[in-house]
């Protein structure tokens, strides 16, 4: 494998952040010339999960808003939220899916704040 050095910006280095929380995964990616300008200092690159996500998805379905279910990762609206696997199973009447993320249309996250806030009140 070879890298391609920008010609202004060498290796052009960025920290890799996680697409779901946001924080960093420890990782560095070297853009080169791939990336044709400076690029930022933090940036999200993929749609790995980060180790913290990785671990909380053994117990938690996270469900992220997306405007296409054709394109769902390049359509997404920065609106997650987590729901345990069982809670999961029983509101969509489906099992879990394999990679633990589940993308949803918008404004059902809302809706889904709403019930559970409604559930907290009431106990």
């Amino acid at each position: 494998m070879s890298l391609r050095l920008h010609r202004k910006y060498g290796v052009n280095p960025t920290i890799c952040q996680c697409f779901i929380c946001g924080n960093d995964k420890n990782e560095i990616a070297l853009l080169g010339a791939n990336y044709k300008e400076e690029a930022p200092m933090k940036m999200i690159i993929n749609f790995e999960p980060c180790d913290t996500c990785l671990e909380k998805m053994k117990i938690y379905v996270v469900l992220i808003e997306s405007l296409s279910s054709v394109k769902p990762f390049e359509n997404m609206t920065g609106q997650i939220i987590w729901i345990k696997h069982e809670a999961f199973t029983k509101l969509f009447n489906c099992p879990v899916p394999s990679k633990g993320i589940a993308f949803i249309e918008p404004g059902v996250v809302n809706k889904l704040q709403e019930i559970t806030s409604h559930i907290e009140n009431n106990q």
